[in-house]
């Protein structure tokens, strides 16, 4: 009988050869570079040659003196632990080797009972048998606990010390030889008055033993003393609350996809590395421009917010006194010359609860309603105040990947949606190059085409009218679709849908956002971007002009390897290369989101001091909603989203996204200009012929024409066969007369504005 047990601890003895520790898994961006890891014990595996001698002399000292002399087992240590568990009548001293403790750790249960100690002793004896010391002392430190969820001398180290164990000193390794006994006791976080006692005390044994002079340990003791004084980590923090994360939008979106296709062991315990198409490089420079743009730009929109607030506390003073009358609440009096301030917390302190409690008995309106919501809303600036909000993505045309996601303010447990991924806003006017793209693929129109800049009204059945609007309220009678596009005229966008049809221009525009055509409402409203899109679905998009018209499929992730460099997935897919939208059309609207950036509403860009190449739009929802800057440069398109959580809220009166948007983006731009320099552009084109047009005239130019530009065309269109549709001629598009839709339409009152020129 005792052959067959001394066997099969021998047998779990040998496992030590197959033992696999768990592993953190590393996220990697596309040059190899780490962004995050993902694990629930935080180990991180260290060479045998790269653990000190202080190290291993210091665990010596504090946990096992005999350790190269004893055969697994200390019989000392063992007889005094024995009599104090005996006096106790429980097990309360262990009395363990080195050895023990690895035995404990990796092959049995950790449960304290006499049962548990006796196989721990016989796989001890065994271990001792069938290993060297030094490797024994290898498994030791790569296992043992060391407190606040850190395993194995480096990952305690990074921890402790913000250092690797190759560069540890005679004081750190004291202070790490004292945590394997009870880590939570002599954390020197948690206990740092009995962390340096008994760092003191592992010192003083490590000169017994002849391994330091006294000299070096006052030295240690001094480097200690610095140590804890400066010591400014929290008591509470874990290593996963210290894991660094260059990208937590990108590794959090990511993460429940790993969980799915590996499981949850895997991805935490089993060291996959996972490379994905991020940039930390791009990571880094949308980051800071995102979150320097909207810094600026809650500055703005909060004293925007706060001075609706005062105006409507003061348009709503009778309502304020009933509510003082009926609910008992002290006296305000909103006439009184309050700043700004002290009047939004005055009133949402004591009077928002009750102000909406008698808005809703005694029959308040709408805008009161809209203003009650609107400061119930979470805020992340100490619950006081609203924070602008925004994304920034950003997908390489050549490969798919996407190299950059920032999908808000700096990531918290506050602050976690995505909203670049995974939140979908209304673009506004950046979604007229979709439409002139599918408009032009009909060859009914070309970028010459002149249209009517005049009043618009549609009437559906029930007979509430829609107006849309131009930002400057005002018309500008006919002109060119390049001009419509660089000034970005709502009028001209609805004309261009209603006469080309919608039936005509929704199917492409499906194959542009990857979507059905039925999911997008057959509505005259759709031409001024009402259909809600992700910022990445519209950098999705808009590579198509970069692309010459083909297809792209959004890159996360690219290849997963084991923790033996075994592939496992590769997640790359095969770019088929659909043709979404011609090479010819890709190639036109290309030329007007130039002309668009250069001179007219994306202007902005090279007022912020972009000087490289920029083709983009600009896109401003009803009321100062929602502010966009969709573009390129020569290699990659990038999508900027700035607005509230909430899309009721708006950012300010004259918001625009060129005074809001464009910027961020320009400042993307010039901090990943020095990165891209030396990658090849990416810009396909062709199908198309060039005619040279007359600025003042809008015609093929004249020997005459002082101002001649490059017009281009999609071949058949030219004018030597004449526009496809001359809209001078049209007499029923001339200004005033109202234009019913063709099709009952959704019924909207917003009336959508363009950008300020």
């Amino acid at each position: 009988m005792l052959s067959l047990i001394l066997l099969s601890q021998a047998w779990r003895a040998f496992r030590l050869d197959e033992y696999r520790p768990s592993v953190p898994s590393e996220l990697f961006d596309r040059k190899g570079r780490l962004i995050t890891t993902f694990f629930q014990d935080q180990r991180i595996l260290v060479k045998e040659q790269d653990i000190p001698l202080e190290l291993k002399q210091a665990f010596i000292a504090m946990e096992d003196n005999h350790f190269y002399e004893h055969f697994g087992l200390s019989p000392q240590g063992i007889l005094r632990a024995f009599l104090i568990n005996l006096q106790a009548g429980q097990v309360k001293q262990g009395g363990s080797t080195i050895t023990q403790q690895l035995a404990k750790v990796v092959l049995t249960d950790q449960k304290r009972t006499f049962t548990r100690k006796a196989k721990e002793a016989a796989l001890a004896l065994i271990i001792d048998a069938l290993y060297k010391k030094d490797r024994i002392l290898y498994l030791y430190c790569n296992q043992i606990y060391f407190g606040h969820g850190t395993y194995g001398v480096e990952a305690a180290t990074q921890f402790y010390f913000d250092s690797t164990v190759k560069k540890i000193t005679v004081a750190q390794a004291a202070i790490l030889a004292t945590l394997p006994s009870s880590p939570n006791r002599y954390s020197p976080l948690k206990n740092p008055r009995l962390s340096h006692v008994r760092m003191q005390h592992a010192l003083m044994k490590m000169v017994d033993l002849g391994f330091i002079t006294i000299v070096q340990a006052q030295k240690a003791d001094e480097e200690a003393r610095m140590y804890y004084s400066t010591l400014n980590i929290a008591p509470s923090e874990t290593a996963f609350g210290r894991r660094v994360d260059h990208a937590p939008y990108f590794s959090e979106y990511v993460r429940p996809i790993l969980e799915k296709e590996f499981g949850k062991d895997a991805l935490y315990n089993e060291g996959l590395k996972i490379h994905s198409g991020l940039d930390l490089d791009h990571q880094d420079a949308a980051q800071s421009a995102l979150w320097r743009g909207l810094r600026a730009q809650n500055n703005i929109s909060r004293n925007y917010f706060f001075s609706k607030q005062l105006e409507l506390s003061k348009q709503y003073a009778p309502l304020l006194t009933l509510a003082q009358f009926a609910m008992n609440l002290p006296t305000l009096d909103p006439e009184k010359r309050y700043s700004q301030y002290e009047m939004h917390m005055e009133f949402f302190d004591d009077f928002i609860d009750p102000l909406e409690l008698v808005n809703l008995g005694f029959g308040g309106n709408e805008v009161l309603d809209n203003f009650l919501v609107s400061v119930r809303v979470d805020n992340p600036f100490a619950n006081r105040y609203l924070a602008v909000q925004g994304a920034l993505v950003e997908i390489d045309n050549a490969t798919g990947e996407v190299t950059a996601v920032v999908g808000g303010l700096p990531f918290n447990t506050r602050n976690q949606i995505n909203r670049a991924l995974q939140m979908q806003r209304q673009p506004g006017s950046s979604f007229k190059p979709l439409l002139y793209a599918a408009a032009l693929e009909t060859k009914k129109v070309t970028a010459a085409t002149q249209f009517p800049d005049s009043p618009i009204v549609s009437i559906d059945e029930q007979g509430d009218l829609w107006m849309p609007e131009n930002y400057s309220a005002g018309f500008r009678g006919f002109i060119t679709l390049r001009d419509a596009l660089r000034f970005s005229v709502n009028t001209v966008s609805v004309v261009l849908a209603r006469e080309v049809g919608l039936g005509n221009v929704i199917p492409t525009l499906a194959k542009e956002l990857y979507v059905t055509p039925n999911q997008i409402p057959y509505n005259l409203s759709i031409a001024l971007g009402t259909y809600e899109v992700s910022p990445l679905g519209m950098a999705r998009a808009f590579s198509h002009f970069a692309r010459g018209g083909e297809s792209i499929e959004p890159v996360l992730l690219t290849k997963v390897f084991d923790r033996n460099k075994k592939l496992l997935k590769d997640f790359t897919p095969k770019q088929k290369r659909e043709q979404i939208i011609s090479a010819g059309s890709a190639t036109i609207v290309r030329s007007l989101l130039e002309t668009a950036v250069n001179k007219g509403t994306g202007r902005s860009v090279r007022s912020a001091g972009y000087g490289g190449y920029a083709a983009g739009k600009t896109g401003t929802t009803n009321s100062y909603r929602d502010a966009w800057f969709v573009g390129f440069n020569k290699r990659y398109t990038s999508a900027v989203w700035v607005g509230y959580d909430r899309p009721s809220i708006s950012l300010g009166p004259g918001q625009t996204a060129a005074s809001v948007a464009a910027p961020i983006w320009a400042h993307f731009q010039n901090k990943v200009s020095s990165t891209i320099q030396h990658e090849d552009a990416y810009l396909k084109g062709g199908g198309v012929t060039k005619v040279l047009y007359c600025t003042t005239t809008n015609q093929p130019a004249q020997e005459s024409c002082a101002e001649p530009y490059t017009e281009l065309f999609l071949e058949g269109t030219g004018p030597e066969t004449g526009n496809k549709m001359d809209l001078r001629e049209n007499q029923e598009l001339m200004p005033q007369t109202p234009i019913a839709p063709t099709k009952p339409t959704v019924h909207t009152k917003d009336f959508y504005e363009g950008e300020d020129e």
